[in-house]
């Protein structure tokens, strides 16, 4: 089964509350039944708890937006506002953007 359109559920819900209409809209849908699940989202630690918890063959992925806020976010924190951070940012950018994630993971060792 292969998924043609999305779909999305909204509330003023925290995130105990919104875990069942998760659930409820997966299997409306189908997806205990597609192969090769993901979800894309970005990054919160509630999302992803509450994806993995109803749907945990799920593949997680961090929208490039949210991405590239966590990158600048660790290179400021690293070099501070400055060439040195935007230099590195930009090396990680373009390792993540061409999927050399070997790559990415080794550079963040460095640090």
């Amino acid at each position: 089964m292969r998924l043609r359109a999305h779909s999305y559920w909204a509330g003023l819900w925290d995130a105990d509350t919104f875990e069942p209409y998760q659930y409820a809209e997966g299997l409306r849908r189908g997806l205990d039944q597609v192969e090769g699940l993901s979800s894309v989202n970005d990054g919160a630690p509630w999302i992803e708890r509450t994806t993995f918890t109803n749907f945990p063959e799920a593949t997680q992925v961090i929208d490039w937006n949210h991405a590239l806020e966590r990158l600048w976010a660790v290179a400021h924190t690293v070099y501070g506002e400055g060439t040195s951070a935007a230099e590195w940012t930009a090396e990680r950018e373009e390792e993540l953007w061409t999927g050399a994630v070997v790559q990415w993971k080794a550079a963040q060792r460095t640090l």
